[in-house]
């Protein structure tokens, strides 16, 4: 399972700018939805980004793809 780190990279883009970051925020600056926002940063999503939203994000965050993600074993989610 592909977990997004979207709540850790906002919550350390605010603590760099010193200034409070939402969802709607990074919606407005990479042009996609709050939603699409919300969605990658629940650990339980199901949703699949295109590689054109997790650029998009990456170059917001200034970060790696990489940096994006995690994978964690389902197995061991459930445990």
């Amino acid at each position: 399972m592909v977990i997004y780190k979207i709540k850790q990279l906002l919550w350390q883009k605010q603590i760099d700018t010193g200034q409070p970051l939402t969802y709607e925020d990074v919606a407005k600056a990479t042009g996609m939805g709050r939603a699409t926002i919300a969605r990658l940063a629940s650990p339980k999503t199901d949703y699949n980004p295109t590689m054109k939203v997790v650029e998009k994000l990456a170059k917001y965050f200034g970060v790696q793809i990489g940096d994006l993600a995690t994978i964690v074993d389902e197995e061991s989610e459930a445990a």
